[in-house]
């Protein structure tokens, strides 16, 4: 941790079990006027970087970031489409989000989801009144691949509100296979997500924030500007500086970052457009119609992350 700021390296971090407080030289600032503060530059130090490949966990790695170039998807595919657009499909994966949570699927069936749909969107057009059974299928075929329990496949009509019956869905579960060659075996974030948090031993913090950031990215077209290993590494650097912020509490008892702070990105020049791309997406979440995601890291067991970045935002620039 580098702060331009005399005596920076006294800030010390109390963690509570409700709220994660920041405090300098033990004492809790007051009387802040966070209008008339000094900017302070806030980097991070961790290095992403590929591993010995003679060790086992680079070879993961290096699998991991060669399968994914197998299957990039064209970030402007939406522009072939007639009748349908980027906010339809934020509006579907936000009402996916929530199935995969009422049903209690993993993330990764999630991710394995969003990439199916947008592959097979990429290649066939749709009808507006059809977009939901892509989704709806795409989810089906992620489940039967990742999870260890299949859903009924009545429940996929069920959660259409009977939209669309078995045999729709069983028909377009046929042509979305062939659409993508039967090719599911895919890197996706959520993978390189887990590698990347066990080799550089992250706290619980960085973990929640990196995956919340991750989540929100696969809501917009633009994620597929980048590949998964670029988005995972992005957003645990932002999370990491993110985490260093530290608060103080206020007279009236809200927590405001000790000053203002300009995130710098030198160590980092292959990843800043991404990180750039992240934050602002997590700055648009204040006035977002689609919570989900938002709702889910607003939970203690996720150290309610989304609400931590509700306070940061007028005291950032990148």
């Amino acid at each position: 941790m580098i702060y331009k700021k005399e005596n920076a390296d006294n800030i010390t971090l109390n963690v509570d079990e409700e709220i994660i407080e920041y405090t300098r030289d033990n004492k809790v600032y007051k009387n802040m006027d966070k209008n008339n503060m000094e900017n302070t530059y806030v980097y991070s130090n961790l290095f992403i970087g590929e591993l010995n490949e003679e060790n086992t966990n680079g070879d993961m790695l290096k699998y991991y970031m060669d399968n994914e170039k197998k299957y990039i998807v064209n970030f402007e595919y939406m522009e072939g489409q007639n009748n349908i657009d980027a906010k339809m499909r934020k509006i579907l994966v936000d009402w996916l989000v929530e199935v995969v949570v009422e049903f209690g699927l993993k993330i990764k069936t999630l991710y394995l989801c969003v990439n199916i749909m947008d592959r097979f969107l990429s290649k066939k057009s749709v009808a507006r009144n059809k977009l939901q059974l892509v989704g709806i299928t795409a989810l089906m075929i992620a489940v039967k691949y990742e999870e260890n329990k299949h859903l009924n496949i009545r429940d996929y009509s069920f959660i259409s509100n009977y939209t669309y019956t078995i045999s729709e869905i069983l028909d377009m579960e046929f042509i979305i296979l062939n659409t993508i060659d039967f090719n599911l075996t895919i890197t996706t974030i959520p993978m390189l997500l887990t590698y990347y948090h066990t080799c550089l031993n992250l706290n619980s913090n960085i973990k929640f924030l990196s995956q919340y950031i991750c989540e929100l990215s696969i809501q917009e077209l633009k994620y597929l500007k980048y590949t998964p290993s670029t988005i995972a590494k992005s957003s645990i650097i932002l999370s990491d500086i993110i985490n260093k912020i530290p608060y103080t509490l206020h007279e009236d008892k809200t927590e405001y970052p000790l000053t203002k702070y300009i995130f710098n990105l030198e160590n980092h020049p292959d990843n800043q457009d991404c990180i750039k791309f992240l934050y602002k997406l997590l700055l648009s979440q204040t006035n977002s119609e689609q919570r989900n995601i938002y709702k889910q890291y607003c939970l203690k067991k996720h150290n309610q992350v989304a609400l931590l970045l509700e306070k940061i935002s007028d005291f950032i620039k990148i």
